[in-house]
């Protein structure tokens, strides 16, 4: 900024002069170090604390320089420099091992230098300038370079030394030292043979012939990890017995400083390193790996580990694999900053295009969870209201009259429930961030959460998949249009309250992939109306090029100030009777609607092989724009029909073989018509039959989602293809009469009926084919998108192989954060079973979904139970409090946490394979609810049960919301202040008659 600033004042553009100063740590003022702090820095860097005088002093300097941007540092300046900008030597490469290491670093510095004195000797009369006065750290522009003198600068070079350089190349490296560098380490033949330097011989021998197979590797990585965690454990002041391997450093309150003296520790042994190691190795596991791979001699001596082989095994080859056949070199888990080594290898193209819907999560108006969605769908509930009084008054801003500015005439809307509810804790956010953060980035992120447990993936299992390169490739899309929460902040500013609020759409999805460490595709998109049905199409689009292994896709949407209404009621777009009239009579504009969903996808092929829940498949997507038309918000039908036929030509599905569609329907006199047209078009191309497809709109249940639109009527049809029932579309019973259905191939779907799966005579024979859907959705600014689903039909592969009864029960565990969630999950679970009359045969189903869907918590109980009419028994006595249940195992995880950690070691793990074989289920249970976490796929060998959809986990409801004690009320600002009784947790009540969504603060 300073940079660009400062070139704004040199173009007479701007005034004044702007220096960025990057300050060291000063030695007086209010951030401060300990002295061993102190001592170390200047051990390891020869950097001492700043004096204030220096500070003063360096701050002049720097405004008389001509630099836009300066570091500061007290200290031995000539060693500070050697330390930063000394490369350190690069770790030895896994295949070869490098000997003469030292004589070979001599000779590449002798040949730096020579390359750079030819090469500063060519700029120098280029520029006729001294060579002297050429700075070879400066930035090419700094020296006089423009793409003049760069491009006559190539030539040269490419002339004397017989490259075939391009300007490009050249300018990937900002200065001139850093091109020479470059150019030996690609070069280096060409110039030793143009230098005649004789180079000192190297020996490169294969590292398979260096390995000393005597040394059993498992042996040296168990020493090796005891080494590491003995160093950490001196730093963070933590015994080494509660380092796990496998946690995140950062769960251990690692800071920068920490992270000096770790550096600093572990130089004193391997020597230099570098400063970012602990940055791009985040646990112990991932850091000793490196360690094995790069300093595996130094290791071998250090930890005396030969001397110990020598004693006990003798001569013994042993494999560098382990049973698993995996390395011991290589870590289960990947860190979020390992680089991944890619191959020259053809692109990853998926054969198979279908891609399967195997999880999915929302809230909509009056639906905190799609059964209570799915109620209101089929008893054709309107789910539309006034706005509440807890989001804005809106009788200061409502008038009848449309064309009254500044006021909108319409006061209704979908709205969800606990829109400003939270459970920051649960993702590890704090409730003073929570307050600032979008409510639509938490809803969407609590959301995916839910849509993976629906499906049966944890965060753990979702980092498991060694068929991919890296880890946690799950790509996230998201749909977003409004960002009006940042409103509240400027009311406040205008108070004479700065304060900021968060409002970036890409958070919304950047927020999913940083919480779950996925490393996919993280975008936010905004087509509109069409945003969220668009995410699902780049979703599968990543999923089909092989960019992801599994996607999240869906959209988001909330209205919490009256300017959503204003700008509606300006474009004549909001409804004046307070409903979505979906191809009804009299319809003109739509209601806003929020909700929130999203569906995990994955490639079909897979989903059926690793026995996953499947919704649906999506057999074809597609997207375009309608570009010009009589207006900018005028729909062209002509691009709708395009974008559904190329939708179907995808799928290579007959649109005769389509027996719903969920239209866009916002309940508009043009829009509905100029729908209808599109879709009618697109199927006269195939059949002239008429009224064989039924058509509604979930908008006429739930309002207009906007951005979540379209994750809204995937939804629906998810829920229809599951109950096998078509639900009313409300608002219709009169048609539009623009509207001629008699001759389309739709019907409006006016009453709730069985959705029968078409029995057509097609090319001479006659077949039964599967229940198929189309959807769209049409973004107000032109952006079209169609999605076509079918049902997936299984093949009858006959009743699980795994039988419970009583000689062989079913393990039922349950987790929580603590004991109020924990309870209300067993309610949740409670509720489920009784409502879906589940059978014993479905135990063992919901026992496996239980184990391996769900992460396990710090506050557990498990149950051991033969059928599910007593696992219903014992879930209601757990709820009701009893504390004498047969077969109930109850912990708490930190309590036991000590005791756990000893069953690391391979011997007990060895009595854990015994005590599954055996079935000795108390012990094992007794274990787990300590926090001893059991592998369950070994309970079921290779008769692996099915992931089913069960209850997700039940957030706390805590409200997070910027306290709004003021309201502007037309041109004045009128506060009141009533007080009332308040939690003891709670500091202030901002709440007040006149508030829009305030709530009391609470702080932790």
């Amino acid at each position: 900024y300073a940079k660009y600033r400062n070139a704004l004042v040199a173009a007479k553009k701007r005034k004044g002069q702007t220096l960025s100063l990057n300050w060291p740590l000063w030695k007086e003022g209010g951030m401060r170090v300990d002295k061993e702090t102190e001592k170390m820095m200047m051990r390891s860097m020869e950097m001492d604390t700043m004096q204030t005088s220096t500070g003063v002093e360096a701050f002049y300097q720097g405004l008389s320089s001509r630099n836009s941007q300066v570091m500061v540092m007290e200290g031995d300046t000539i060693r500070i420099k050697d330390k930063l900008f000394t490369k350190v030597p690069p770790s030895i490469p896994t295949e070869y091992e490098i000997i003469s290491d030292s004589i070979k670093e001599i000779d590449v510095n002798s040949l730096l230098d020579k390359v750079q004195a030819s090469l500063t000797q060519t700029v120098s009369q280029l520029l006729k300038v001294r060579v002297e006065d050429i700075d070879v750290d400066a930035e090419w522009k700094e020296i006089g370079f423009d793409q003049f003198v760069l491009s006559e600068f190539i030539n040269i070079v490419n002339e004397e030394y017989g490259f075939e350089l391009t300007p490009n190349v050249v300018l990937e490296h900002l200065t001139l030292r850093s091109f020479i560098a470059y150019l030996v380490e690609e070069h280096k033949n060409i110039f030793v043979e143009q230098f005649q330097l004789e180079m000192a011989k190297t020996s490169v021998i294969q590292k398979e012939e260096k390995v000393d197979l005597a040394i059993p590797q498992d042996v040296l990585w168990e020493k090796a990890i005891h080494y590491f965690k003995r160093i950490f454990s001196s730093v963070i002041k933590l015994p080494a017995h509660k380092i796990e391997t496998d946690v995140p450093l950062e769960k251990y309150g690692i800071d920068s400083i920490m992270v000096m003296k770790l550096n600093n520790e572990l130089e004193k042994v391997f020597g230099s390193l570098s400063k970012t190691l602990l940055f791009e190795y985040q646990n112990i596991q991932d850091l000793t790996g490196y360690f094995l791979k790069s300093y595996q001699k130094e290791l071998i001596e250090l930890l005396e580990v030969r001397k110990m082989v020598s004693k006990t095994t003798g001569n013994t080859q042993v494999s560098l694999e382990m049973e698993s056949g995996k390395s011991i070199l290589n870590s289960d888990r990947r860190s979020r900053f390992i680089p991944v080594r890619v191959e020259k290898q053809q692109e990853k193209i998926v054969e198979d295009t279908d891609i399967a819907i195997i999880g999915v999560s929302g809230r909509y108006p009056e639906a905190r969870d799609l059964s209570e969605f799915w109620k209101n769908l089929r008893d054709g509930k309107d789910c539309i209201t006034e706005i509440p009084k807890d989001r804005w008054d809106h009788s200061l801003y409502f008038d009848e009259n449309k064309d009254i500015k500044g006021k909108t005439y319409g006061k209704w809307g979908g709205f969800l429930e606990g829109v400003d509810q939270f459970d920051p804790l649960f993702f590890n956010i704090s409730p003073r961030e929570a307050e600032m953060m979008d409510p639509q980035e938490r809803l969407f992120l609590q959301c995916v959460y839910e849509t993976l447990e629906d499906a049966g993936y944890t965060r753990e299992t979702l980092m498991l998949n060694d068929e991919c390169a890296w880890k946690g490739n799950v790509g996230v899309f998201a749909g977003v249009m409004y960002e009006e929460y940042q409103l509240y902040g400027a009311q406040k500013q205008i108070q004479g309250k700065p304060i900021a609020l968060g409002g970036s759409p890409s958070s919304i999805a950047n927020r999913v992939s940083y919480f779950f460490n996925f490393h996919g595709p993280s975008l936010a998109i905004d087509t509109m109306c069409s945003s969220s049905l668009t995410a699902i199409h780049l979703a599968c689009q990543s999923l089909q090029r092989g960019e992801c292994e599994m996607t999240i896709a869906g959209g988001v949407n909330v209205s919490i100030h009256p300017n959503k209404y204003l700008l509606l009621s300006q474009g004549k777009f909001i409804s004046s009777k307070g409903r979505c009239e979906s191809f009804g009579e009299g319809g003109d504009g739509y209601v806003p609607g929020e909700g929130v969903g999203a569906v995990l996808l994955k490639p079909l092929s897979k989903a059926i092989a690793d026995g996953d829940h499947i919704y649906g498949i999506i057999k074809g997507t597609a997207i375009n724009h309608g570009g010009k038309t009589n207006g900018y918000t005028v729909p062209n039908p002509n691009a709708q029909a395009n974008v559904i036929g190329r939708a179907f030509k995808e799928a290579g599905i007959d649109p005769r073989t389509v027996s719903y569609i969920e239209a866009h329907g916002t309940g508009t006199a043009l829009g509905d018509p100029i729908e209808i047209t599109g879709l009618t078009k697109t199927f006269q191309e195939y059949t002239q039959d008429k009224q064989f497809c039924a058509i509604g709109s979930a908008k006429s249940n739930i309002g207009h989602c906007e951005s979540a639109a379209g994750i809204a009527g995937v939804t629906k049809i998810l829920l229809q293809l599951k109950h096998k029932q078509l639900v009313p579309s409300l608002h219709s019973k009169v048609l539009n009469p623009n509207i001629d259905f008699s001759n389309t191939p739709f019907v409006v779907q006016q009453e709730l009926a069985e959705w029968e799966r078409p029995v057509l005579e097609i090319n001479g024979g006659t077949k039964e084919y599967p229940r198929i859907a189309g959807i769209s959705s049409f973004g107000a600014g032109g952006s079209n998108a169609h999605v076509v689903i079918e049902e997936y039909i299984p093949e009858d592969k006959g009743k699980s192989q795994v039988t419970i009864n009583s000689q062989n029960p079913a393990i039922i565990v349950l987790s929580a954060k603590n004991k109020e969630r924990l309870k209300e999950k067993a309610q949740n679970l409670l509720t489920e079973i009784q409502n879906q009359a589940f059978s014993d045969s479905s135990l063992v189903d919901i026992a496996y979904t239980l184990q391996v869907g769900r992460e396990a918590m710090e506050e557990r109980f498990a149950f051991i139970v033969g059928s599910m009419k007593e696992l219903e028994e014992k879930l209601q006595n757990f709820v009701e409090g009893e504390e004498e249940i047969p077969d109930l195992y109850r912990g708490q995880v930190k309590r036991n946490k000590e005791m756990v950690s000893m069953f690391i070691d391979e011997d007990l793990q060895t009595a854990i394979d015994t005590w599954i074989t055996k079935r000795k289920y108390a012990k094992l249970l007794d274990l787990w609810i300590k926090g001893l976490d059991l592998d369950w796929s070994k309970f079921y060998s290779n008769q692996k049960p099915r992931r089913i959809s069960l209850p997700t986990y039940p957030f706390a409801r805590d409200q997070y919301w910027i306290s709004k004690t003021e309201q502007i009320k037309e041109n004045s600002v009128k506060t009141t202040s009533h007080s009332g009784f308040l939690h003891p947790l709670l500091h202030q009540n901002t709440l007040n008659l006149s508030d829009s969504l305030g709530a009391s603060q609470t702080h932790s």
